[in-house]
């Protein structure tokens, strides 16, 4: 879909910023007249230059809305398939469950009939708990002053890792 200098979450920044210039550089009454299927005019309806927030804050935030919202469950449903794919027992399992509970191809898909779904549900969770969601890590800077953790000292400025591998890393059928 997106390619050269649009791609990754550098590109998705680019990209909502143009959004962004785009919607304050639009009259204010074609902004509300005109309907929209994203969350951005809800979120410059109340947009103000130099009022509330800067156009940097506004960007962090539409980032982290489109962010938060994609990469996390993009990354997490990539593992699953990925998983699913290495184990065939793991996709003979899925197929025979869901072709118990959706015999014919274009069922309606409810929550009654979802509920039928144990292995499908713990396959889900097991991609949750394996994945992290994101695609790397996220970094904190240690502030002024330092920081003692498990007596040892590490010292302002150092960059740490925010999340910890999870202690069983192995994707296992055995637990669902």
């Amino acid at each position: 879909m997106m390619m050269g200098s649009k791609c990754g979450v550098v590109g998705m920044g680019q990209i909502c910023n143009d959004r962004l210039n785009e919607a304050t550089a639009e009259p204010t009454s074609k902004k509300e007249n005109q309907p929209s299927s994203t969350v951005l005019p809800v979120i410059m309806k109340n947009y103000r230059p130099g009022f509330w927030a800067t156009q940097k804050d506004v960007l962090g935030t539409v980032v982290g809305l489109v962010g938060g919202g994609t990469e996390t469950s993009a990354n997490t449903m990539a593992m699953a398939v990925y998983e699913a794919c290495l184990n065939p027992s793991i996709q003979d399992k899925l197929y025979d469950e869901l072709v118990g509970v959706f015999p014919e191809r274009r069922a309606d898909i409810t929550f009654a009939r979802a509920e039928k779904l144990p292995y499908l549900t713990a396959f889900i969770k097991e991609a949750f708990r394996t994945s992290p969601g994101l695609p790397g890590r996220l970094p904190r800077v240690v502030k002024e002053g330092g920081l003692i953790f498990n007596e040892q000292i590490i010292a302002e400025g150092v960059s740490l890792n925010s999340m910890e591998e999870p202690k069983i890393r192995v994707f296992n059928a055995l637990f669902f």
